[in-house]
């Protein structure tokens, strides 16, 4: 019995750590060149570890 209360605890511990990182907002793209925040016309996107 104790067994599967462990099991049971772990996996909800697992599903919690899932929903709370898996349904994280992206957060705005913000460029900075020599400490100097960059504004463009086009919001900013990464793209394969790029900023374009």
């Amino acid at each position: 019995m104790a067994k599967k209360q462990k099991k049971i605890k772990l996996l909800l511990v697992i599903l919690v750590a899932i929903l709370l990182t898996g349904f994280k907002e992206a957060s705005e793209v913000k460029i900075y060149v020599n400490g100097k925040r960059i504004k463009s016309d086009q919001p900013p996107i990464i793209k394969t570890s790029r900023t374009l």
